[in-house]
């Protein structure tokens, strides 16, 4: 509220359903809804009422506005004010207070209806979740998806810095040259997987379903800044694990057979095997293009069908006796494998969506991988010296 004297001078004229606000003798405001007049016009139609001979009830009629408004505008006009009336609010004081629903907004709860819950314990009112729309628009929130990142342990973190002050002399142009990225990863069934479906009017989406078995298959790809290698289909290691050993009675006290069944139960069904990997993966693609490209490191992670992070293994053993130069990886790192890129623009693809059996998708991932860029995988190769200084800057956590 505010005080105003000048605008008990103001006069009110219907002209049909609308009505016009003048002062001084120059229009004012015009309009239908009493939302259109501003204090002068509301200031105009009180003083009508109080000196003009007008009852409430036919203020209401002539100016087609609620008797309960006029008459709180009556009270308003003998008081000797109106209200303030900014753009966009009406002079109600606000219900809801912005301290407290910054404060909220500020711990950056997950969804709008955990900011509601929050709200309504600090402050025990209700809310709706239109009104934190609104407010976190009005105070310049916005909502974003989260990214997803790998927990890491403080000994990874470490690893990683290590890595990181290893190679941070490396140029774009060195990581383009000197490295053979590869790594597999796992084309799946997606097509009933999706959130959303185009349907006419009237139509049922299709549920979704949660496979326990996916039509899948294990891809391997190798990619330098100016040439690919063949990609290879790598069958999963076949594993038994007795039924029997799997399922313990509850007063079973027997030790050992406890620790193997506990061991039974960690065996891999969709482990790769290591014997493919070396007979048609580093014997027939790695080799012959490492024996033309000696100077080129291979770069692959810690998955046990490498060896790479055990001496004695048999992958290990056989890239010491070939002369293999191997690059260390450090654990958990995918963001500092190029190659990882490629498969998540693969994976994007919607060729690869409309796949449903294991030819298909084996077929569709040859296709697109044949015809990535080797430019966009440069671009890739140019922003690991970025990637280190993040890496060397956050202590290793960064993995933006």
């Amino acid at each position: 509220m505010v005080s105003n004297s000048k605008a008990v001078k103001g006069r009110v004229e219907a002209i049909g359903t609308a009505f016009v606000v003048h002062r001084d003798g120059q229009q004012h405001c015009r309009g239908k809804t009493p939302g259109n007049l501003t204090d002068l016009g509301r200031a105009a139609v009180a003083q009508a009422v109080l000196h003009g001979g007008l009852s409430i009830r036919a203020a209401a009629k002539k100016f087609g506005i609620a008797k309960k408004t006029v008459e709180k505008w009556k009270k308003h006009g003998q008081a000797g004010e109106v209200y303030d009336h900014r753009p966009g609010h009406s002079g109600r004081k606000r219900r809801h207070s912005r301290a407290t629903l910054d404060a909220v907004l500020s711990t950056k709860p997950a969804t709008n209806r955990i900011a509601v819950a929050l709200y309504k314990r600090q402050s025990k009112k209700s809310l709706s979740v239109r009104m934190i729309r609104k407010v976190k628009k009005e105070l310049g929130y916005v909502s974003r998806v989260r990214p997803t990142r790998i927990f890491l342990s403080a000994e990874h973190a470490q690893k990683r810095v290590e890595y990181a002050k290893q190679f941070q002399h490396w140029t774009a142009k060195d990581w383009e040259q000197n490295v053979l990225w590869t790594d597999e990863t796992k084309g799946e069934q997606t097509t009933n997987g999706v959130k959303h479906q185009i349907l006419k009017a009237g139509e049922q989406p299709q549920p979704r379903f949660h496979f326990k078995t996916k039509v899948s298959v294990m891809l391997w790809g190798g990619m330098t800044g100016h040439s690919k290698l063949p990609m290879h289909c790598m069958p999963f290691k076949p594993t038994t694990t007795p039924a029997n050993d799997m399922r313990l009675k509850s007063n079973r006290r027997d030790k050992a057979k406890k620790a193997a069944a506990a061991k039974a139960k960690k065996s891999v069904k969709t482990a790769i095997n290591s014997d493919d990997y070396i007979e048609n993966v580093l014997k027939k693609i790695v080799l012959p293009f490492i024996k033309k490209n000696p100077h080129v490191f291979l770069l692959h992670d810690n998955a046990p069908c490498h060896g790479l992070g055990s001496t004695n293994s048999q992958v290990h053993a056989w890239l010491v006796k070939n002369k293999v130069k191997v690059m260390p990886h450090p654990p958990s790192s995918p963001d500092l494998n190029m190659i990882e890129f490629v498969w998540r623009d693969i994976k994007q693809n919607p060729e690869v969506a409309l796949c449903k059996t294991k030819e298909e998708i084996e077929a569709a991932y040859r296709k697109l991988f044949d015809k990535y860029s080797l430019p966009l995988f440069r671009k890739y190769c140019a922003k690991m010296p970025a990637k280190l200084k993040k890496v060397i800057d956050s202590n290793g956590y960064d993995m933006s």
